[in-house]
């Protein structure tokens, strides 16, 4: 992959959507988040820009995030229906992204669960139905999120954060020897997802073909399954990480 692969399209006032090591002390005493609800993306300040990114919450933080895991859960419930129950909530992973003031805009629940045929074609079989996978779901929550009526810098931010939403997966996948992930989306995230962004699934299956009528799909975090899925002249950076230290 040519250099200019890695760093085509990138400006400084993107989100940098780091990976966030959060210290049990982060959020003692605040006063908690709130989600992100009527700003417009294009009256947005460049400071969210500059200040954005993704905090990594496990399980041992989450009391001292609790209002940021709250917001995030809010949003994936308005979009999935999905709620967790305690016991979920103790052994998940959370990303949450948030800007300066607070306000929580996105961010993803990863869970290790057993995974059930979602098809309505209740014959359809599929080879890891059953085993414990990683499973994922996350959410972007802006306003007007129609990606045929996006400007394009509203188009690079959602492709950014998408792209480092992956690129924390595969670094995972790496860790945990995990191939691939179940991911879970509501119908219009999964076409915002499809459009702007280049994921390498294995397998789809579509709101209108699955029981909850939610969008499926599994996930390739092995890096040679995943390039031959991947076109990366639609990245803006390396969807692998590692060979950006290479």
């Amino acid at each position: 992959m040519s250099k200019d692969i890695k760093t085509k399209n990138i400006s400084a006032d993107l989100p940098s959507h780091k990976i966030e090591s959060v210290l049990p002390n982060y959020d003692k005493g605040s006063e908690g988040c709130k989600i992100l609800t009527e700003t417009p993306y294009a009256e947005l300040p460049e400071e969210f820009l500059e200040a954005s990114h993704f905090k990594r919450i496990e399980a041992n933080h989450y009391p001292f995030n609790h209002y940021r895991v709250h917001s995030l859960l809010q949003l994936l419930k308005k979009a999935q229906r999905l709620e967790l129950s305690l016991q979920e909530q103790k052994l998940a992973t959370f990303f949450v992204a948030d800007n300066s003031e607070r306000e929580v805009y996105g961010g993803a629940v990863l869970l290790k669960k057993r995974i059930r045929n979602y098809h309505k074609n209740r014959s359809s079989k599929f080879s890891f139905q059953g085993e414990r996978l990683f499973s994922a779901s996350f959410v972007l929550h802006l306003a007007n999120k129609d990606p045929f009526y996006m400007s394009g810098k509203r188009i690079t931010f959602c492709r950014h954060f998408y792209e480092e939403l992956y690129r924390t997966f595969f670094v995972l996948g790496q860790k945990q020897s995990a191939p691939y992930m179940w991911v879970t989306l509501d119908p219009e995230e999964a076409l915002c997802l499809e459009t702007l962004s280049n994921f390498p699934f294995m397998l789809r299956m579509k709101p209108k073909d699955t029981i909850d009528g939610l969008f499926h799909g599994l996930l390739a975090l092995k890096k040679d399954i995943a390039k031959t899925l991947i076109d990366p002249k639609r990245w803006i950076r390396n969807p692998f990480p590692q060979e950006e230290q290479e």
